[in-house]
């Protein structure tokens, strides 16, 4: 388990904590973190650009943002799998002192 820092701008339950998180998970979140950062430059661009005059820079601006869509699908499906498989892991190593009722 690794600590992480959870990037700013975060919504949710866990803004701006620090959570123990398996490895790969980690590496999820950090990916994220910078495929997110990628996309809110994009969307700058497009913000300050809205009438490009060039439409074929556009249609390769939006291939790229269905592969970025791709990829962080990927990360975020990685991301859940190692921490389900992290909790399963804790929940299974918990013993319990009641004893079995048959």
């Amino acid at each position: 388990m690794t600590q992480t820092k959870l990037p700013p701008g975060n919504p949710g339950r866990f803004s701006h904590a620090e959570v123990d998180l398996p490895e790969r998970a980690h590496a999820g979140v950090g990916a994220l973190a910078e495929l997110r950062a990628m996309m809110l430059g994009i969307i700058d661009l497009i913000e300050r650009d809205p009438l490009a005059d060039n439409r074929s820079e556009l249609e390769t601006t939006f291939r790229h943002l269905r592969e970025l869509n791709k990829i962080m699908e990927g990360e975020i499906y990685e991301t859940v799998i190692a921490c389900s498989k992290a909790r399963r892991s804790m929940i299974a190593s918990i013993t319990t002192s009641r004893s079995k009722v048959h």
